[in-house]
């Protein structure tokens, strides 16, 4: 094997990683897009679910004779609900972290993404990203 093969080689092997760099880093990409979206479902849906869960069990506390129960199972409810839109909040920053989005640039981020892909499949993204690289 000569040393050309030996390069042609190597570049086939970078080309390939820098390709797989891509894909994943779309991925990522994608996973935020997810996160953020269910991040504001929780932040809506949670909040209205706590608040009207207290006054169901509040509501049934105070009209039966279950009164430790239901309770309890407010109070459970509550963590469970907390715990969800906690754990939302901490995905995003988790991926925030990862793609270097700061907060007060997150929004823009999520636009420039949106425009500069706007009807390119993923494999389009990537060849484009690759020769982007390259050059």
């Amino acid at each position: 094997m000569s040393i050309s093969d030996k390069t042609q080689t190597a570049s086939v092997a970078d080309h390939s990683d820098t390709e797989r760099e891509h894909q994943v880093y779309l991925n990522v990409q994608c996973t935020y897009e997810e996160a953020k979206i269910r991040r504001g479902n929780y932040r809506r849906y949670g909040t209205l679910f706590v608040i009207l869960s207290g006054i169901v069990f509040l509501t049934l506390m105070f009209s039966l004779n279950y009164k430790i129960e239901f309770l309890i199972l407010w109070v459970v409810t509550d963590f469970i609900c907390a715990a969800l839109m906690i754990r939302s909040e901490y995905k995003v920053y988790q991926i925030e972290t990862i793609l270097g989005i700061s907060e007060e640039n997150a929004d823009e981020y999520t636009a420039e993404n949106a425009e500069e892909n706007a009807g390119e499949d993923t494999e389009t993204a990537a060849k484009k990203a690759t020769e982007e690289h390259d050059s």
